[in-house]
């Protein structure tokens, strides 16, 4: 059974949810519990997903735009709680840091173009868009597969 979203019990519901679980966010943040970042972003994953499933929409951009906002915010409050240690990051390391963030978000991006591509959902942009789509794909896929290798 779903519920219409618009409805106002589950914007209500929700809405309470997400504030509740952003200011946990808030609170790692200020308090300096880098432990607490995962939990809070696996509650909001939590929350979209209940999300989903209560209104029964399901929509791969919003998906992707999702999984990478929360790739995002996790990656800045690490990057907070890194900036707090003195002497740790020189000027060059913290340009480097923020390239990488817009890399995550370009290639996290493209894959969403991907994806969308992948099940046949018509991608505005045409040819460009699907190309630049690929390429962020293979540049995710080559990413992931170096940092691994390193760690191995």
């Amino acid at each position: 059974m779903s519920l219409d979203v618009r409805s106002s019990g589950l914007l209500f519901a929700f809405g309470v949810l997400g504030a509740a679980i952003l200011v946990l966010l808030a609170a790692a943040l200020v308090l300096g519990h880098p432990g607490w970042i995962g939990p809070v972003l696996g509650l909001l994953a939590a929350l979209y997903l209940g999300h989903v499933l209560v209104a029964a929409e399901a929509n791969v951009l919003t998906a992707g735009v999702v999984g990478v906002a929360l790739l995002l915010v996790g990656e800045l409050a690490q990057w907070s709680f890194d900036s707090r240690l003195r002497g740790r990051y020189l000027a060059s390391m913290q340009a480097t840091r923020a390239v990488a963030v817009g890399w995550l978000v370009l290639l996290g991006a493209g894959a969403t173009f991907l994806s969308l591509l992948v099940v046949g959902l018509p991608v505005s942009g045409g040819l460009v868009t699907v190309m630049v789509g690929v390429v962020a794909f293979v540049g995710v896929v080559a990413l992931v597969s170096v940092v691994a290798r390193r760690q191995a």
